[in-house]
């Protein structure tokens, strides 16, 4: 303990005030680091769950309703499909309850997956035989969102 003392009087104040003012950088920048990589992580899934998946969901669905108007739409509906594998139609039936859950979304296994109710408009109502805003189904749309967190670890 002795030399401790010493030690002490040997140090000038200048060491003194420079290990806890580099610690104290050190833990800001840390701190730094963690926050900003967190909240890009945060913004990159708001901004996919905002903007990205349902503009997304809307141009598929303004394709069904444009090859509505085929002759064959079965046909054209497949190969609207083909042409966005990440998307798929499912019929279903919701009630009002679940409805109000819609859109859902989810990340997992590095997709993020958006849900999406499908209402009936005016132009369904002569095929499908239903009332205009019940709905025929879901529009589950799936986003790869792997290049994007590591982008956001990398930060």
């Amino acid at each position: 303990m002795n030399w401790l003392k010493k030690l002490d009087k040997r140090l000038k104040l200048r060491w003194k005030l420079l290990v806890p003012l580099l610690l104290t950088i050190f833990i800001g920048v840390a701190i730094t680091v963690f926050v900003t990589s967190y909240t890009t992580y945060k913004f990159a899934i708001f901004q996919a769950k905002e903007n990205l998946l349902p503009h997304y969901y809307q141009t598929v669905k303004i394709l069904l309703l444009e090859e509505m108007k085929e002759k064959d739409f079965v046909l054209e509906k497949s190969q609207i499909l083909k042409k966005f594998p990440n998307v798929k139609i499912i019929k279903a039936k919701i009630s009002q309850s679940e409805a109000q859950s819609y859109p859902q979304f989810t990340l997992k296994d590095d997709f993020m997956e958006g849900k999406y109710l499908l209402k009936a408009e005016e132009k369904c109502i002569s095929c499908h035989r239903v009332k205009p805003g019940e709905v025929l189904g879901i529009v589950s749309i799936k986003i790869p969102m792997k290049k994007i967190l590591q982008e956001v670890k990398r930060i």
